[in-house]
């Protein structure tokens, strides 16, 4: 039983390669039930269309991250937008299918024509998929700079387009959805923002032979130095079963990880409550306080204005009542002579 369902080839560019046409075909001999599928930048695509397609390929991914040509220019450091766009469809006029886009969402560089991808995708019957940006080879080392949750795109093309999940066969790191009432599938690859390496089926043989279960790790078989030193099934079987066992322990080491992050996330936000709680009620102390200390001189103000206001009819008083013991001592006096 053939245990290899899709077989794809990628880069670098494979259409450099003058005999991938030759390749596809010995490949398609040795495994003619397994899917034969390409991923490409596109620039070499209508030329080469037909020869690939006749040589056993089935299916396509084209990296595109941008419809504007300056854009695509910069990004891509090549002035080749209508080359691409015209592989495109080249090769859907040769019957490739599914043909699936590959965007890399780069904040504050492409987000903005998302909406447009899709509709471009709509127009010509592709399929989307829509790539978190990642810390991987040279181009990736920026990539925190402009890295873009796809969990926040994906709730804003649901208030554009009417979501609902979808399934693509084979459809790999990629969660579907699809736009109702259409046959569009839009992708989400996030290796960032959702991990998926406990569902990833995936292994990558590089030209040097050496087997990846991961482009994350670095840890490998050396495939290519065993065959060629002779090495049996069964040394490359134990090979890569070691390899794997140590893949699912990274896998659950980083799962745990995650709980971890995220039971700190939870207390983090939990804290932050209660301290915006604790500054609420400091806040309202501070208010009372206030309120107390203006109450405290409003009735020291109003006490000494009482106060003087009494002591001011106490002296009247008491000036009438010297004034009218001095009349009565006169009185007296006059009297008494």
């Amino acid at each position: 039983v053939n245990p290899i369902y899709k077989l794809r080839f990628t880069g670098g560019e494979p259409l450099l390669r003058s005999g991938l046409p030759e390749l596809i075909r010995r490949f398609k001999h040795l495994l003619p039930d397994t899917e034969l599928c390409l991923t490409t930048n596109g620039t070499r695509l209508e030329g080469r269309s037909l020869e690939l397609k006749e040589a056993g390929l089935r299916s396509l991914n084209i990296s595109l991250d941008t419809l504007d040509r300056e854009r695509f220019a910069r990004i891509t450091g090549r002035d080749c937008l209508p080359q691409v766009l015209h592989g495109l469809e080249t090769a859907r006029t040769h019957g490739f299918g599914p043909i699936k886009i590959n965007m890399v969402v780069i904040k504050g560089v492409n987000d903005d024509e998302i909406e447009d991808m899709v509709e471009f995708c709509l127009a010509h019957g592709f399929t989307l998929r829509l790539i978190e940006t990642m810390p991987v080879g040279d181009t990736g080392r920026n990539a925190s700079n402009h890295y873009l949750d796809l969990q926040t795109v994906r709730q804003r093309l649901a208030e554009r387009f009417p979501l609902i999940p979808g399934v693509m066969p084979g459809g790999g790191p990629a969660r579907y959805m699809q736009i109702a009432g259409t046959k569009l599938n839009i992708g989400f690859i996030t290796p960032i923002s959702q991990h998926f390496c406990e569902t990833c089926n995936r292994v990558r043989l590089s030209v040097d032979g050496d087997l990846y279960l991961c482009l994350g790790q670095e840890d490998k078989v050396e495939l290519g130095r065993m065959l060629r030193a002779g090495a049996s099934d069964d040394e490359l079987r134990q090979a890569r079963w070691m390899l794997k066992e140590r893949q699912e322990f990274v896998a659950k080491t980083r799962r745990e990880a995650d709980e971890l992050l995220e039971a700190a996330r939870v207390r983090a936000e939990r804290m932050v409550q209660r301290t915006e709680v604790v500054r609420a009620a400091e806040q309202r102390a501070r208010q009372v306080m206030e309120t107390a200390e203006a109450d405290s001189r409003r009735l020291k103000h109003e006490t000494e204005d009482f106060l003087d206001q009494r002591l001011g009819s106490f002296e009247i008083l008491l000036d009438k009542l010297q004034k009218t013991v001095h009349a009565g001592r006169q009185r007296l006096s006059i009297g008494g002579a």
